[in-house]
C-alpha cells in the first residue's frame, strides 16, 4: 500500500506535467512562465515529500515485518 502511495505520487507529477493536473501541472506552468524561484521551490518539495514518504514506509516495514539481524 505505501509502495502504491510513493509511486503514485511520483507517478502524479509526471502526468500532471503532460496535463493531467495536479502538482505536475503547476510546476509545468511555474517553468513555461520563467518563475524559477516557485518552480524550484516545487521540485524541492515533490522531492521531500517522496523522501518522507520512503522512510516511513521503510520504518513502517520494519514494524511490521520485524528487523532479522540474525540473518546477516
Amino acid at each position: 500500500m505505501l509502495y502504491n502511495f510513493e509511486s503514485n505520487t511520483r507517478s502524479g507529477t509526471i502526468l500532471g506535467t503532460v496535463g493531467a493536473g495536479g502538482i505536475g501541472f503547476l510546476l509545468a506552468d511555474r517553468i513555461a512562465a520563467y518563475r524559477w524561484p516557485e518552480a524550484w521551490t516545487i521540485i524541492f518539495l515533490i522531492v521531500a515529500v517522496v523522501y518522507v514518504i520512503d522512510l516511513s514506509s521503510a520504518w513502517l516495514r520494519g514494524k511490521i515485518i520485524g528487523k532479522n539481524d540474525s540473518a546477516r
